[in-house]
């Protein structure tokens, strides 16, 4: 056991030497109880030798794969792989592995899988030849018996969204999306870095990748991904159902002269056709069975001007966390979708009793389908299609939905239900 090379020079090698035994003395007394461990399978033999040549996953920069050696044997269970390097001076990358390593595998297994490998650094060929390098060195290749199994991919699939640690910054956890599964290895691209990465590589057995919601469930800072931004400062609206809110939350609002009042011209096109119009939660309407008459209460007046799927996802966010039970109501705004509509999917989350959940929702992207939508939602969740909608109600909703009794709501929508 050596000292970090770091911190190696600020002790003489006695003092090291010292420190270790030091350290060592401590564990045997206060060993850590086995039961803080996780159970492992015992180790299967392997059958390498000093000097088979093999591809891994340089583990270092985990974003190639690099012709590799066996330079040590320890014993039938461990044995030391180095990334090989043919610069005379250059300080070697060695990994201790054992039969079941992630990140091993056979030569010609990137040829096989139609995936790149890099030639070892000081090569100087043009395209490297696993024949040619293997004669040029005197070496065998690794049998394939020595391996794992090489094309077990656990079901993942490319563009699966996952959590995933950094390898520059193991402390930090990224929303990862998988651009390609070969086998059992898989390059995900990490969204959120302040410095743009390289696709790197993972075993799909890896410790260091999550389903998503692992950080949400653990209490742990998930790095998101970076949101396009106009130039101009921007406000969001937050969804604060137990706090009074200002009476009117801009989103995302888009500068007056990129976002104009949709005017017909001569293409045929509408100028602003993404902009929504300011969208009113009106208080007074009625509020369903779905939702807290409270909670609708504490919501701030109006939301928006702003993008149209920036607005509505505010809106529904609102909706949701006003429910009596939110898990509910998201079920409810999975049905809502036309085949008409020019939508986008959106995931929406909603908390119950200490759980999360998650729902994939479509939501129009243009403002002539607005007010078409939000009485969908409306009608879905059985309240008032005035509730929250494009139209104000100062006193009297144009629905009359006070003089309507709850059952009556529940009737009306229940046949529409049934007949759509």
């Amino acid at each position: 056991m050596d000292p970090p090379a770091d911190i190696y020079s600020l002790k003489t090698i006695s003092e090291w030497k010292c420190a270790l035994e030091k350290s060592l003395n401590d564990a045997a007394n206060f060993p850590l109880p086995m039961e803080v461990f996780k159970d492992h399978a015992d180790l299967r033999s392997h059958f390498f030798t000093v000097g088979m040549k093999l591809e891994a996953v340089n583990m270092r920069e985990p974003f190639h794969i690099c012709p590799a050696s066996v330079t040590k044997v320890f014993n039938n269970h461990y044995l030391q792989v180095t990334i090989d390097d043919l610069r005379p001076e250059a300080s070697k990358i060695s990994m201790l592995c054992h039969a079941d390593s992630l990140g091993i595998l056979p030569i010609q297994w990137c040829l096989k899988n139609g995936v790149n490998l890099t030639p070892p650094k000081g090569y100087s060929g043009q395209d490297f030849d696993w024949a040619d390098y293997q004669k040029q060195c005197g070496a065998e290749a690794a049998p394939h018996l020595c391996f794992r199994n090489t094309s077990f991919s656990r079901g993942f699939t490319k563009n699966m969204k996952l959590e995933a640690v950094n390898p520059r910054n193991p402390a930090e956890i990224c929303v990862a999306s998988i651009t390609s599964v070969k086998g059992r290895l898989m390059w995900l691209h990490l969204e959120g870095l302040q410095m743009p990465s390289p696709e790197y590589i993972v075993d799909v057995e890896s410790m260091d990748i999550f389903p998503v919601g692992w950080c949400e469930a653990n209490a742990y800072n998930l790095t998101s991904p970076h949101k396009a931004v106009l130039r101009r400062k921007r406000r969001i609206a937050v969804v604060q159902p137990e706090k009074k809110l200002p009476s009117s939350v801009p989103v995302e609002k888009i500068p007056h002269d990129l976002c104009p009042v949709p005017q017909p011209d001569t293409t045929g096109t509408i100028n602003g056709r993404y902009c929504c119009p300011q969208l009113y939660i009106n208080h007074r309407c009625f509020s369903g069975p779905y939702l807290n008459k409270g909670r609708i209460a504490e919501l701030p007046q109006s939301v928006g001007p702003g993008k149209c799927v920036l607005v509505l996802k505010e809106v529904l966010s609102m909706v949701i966390n006003a429910a009596y039970k939110p898990g509910s109501v998201l079920r409810e705004l999975q049905l809502v979708e036309d085949p008409q509509w020019n939508f986008q999917e959106e995931t929406l989350k909603a908390k119950y009793r200490g759980k999360t959940y998650r729902a994939t929702v479509k939501i129009v992207r243009t403002s002539d389908q607005v007010a078409d939508f939000c009485r969908r939602v409306c009608a879905k969740l059985e309240c008032c299609p005035n509730l929250f909608s494009p139209v104000l109600v100062a006193e009297v909703c144009p629905e009359n939905c006070s003089i309507h009794t709850k059952t009556k709501y529940t009737y009306y929508y229940g046949k529409r239900k049934k007949n759509h």
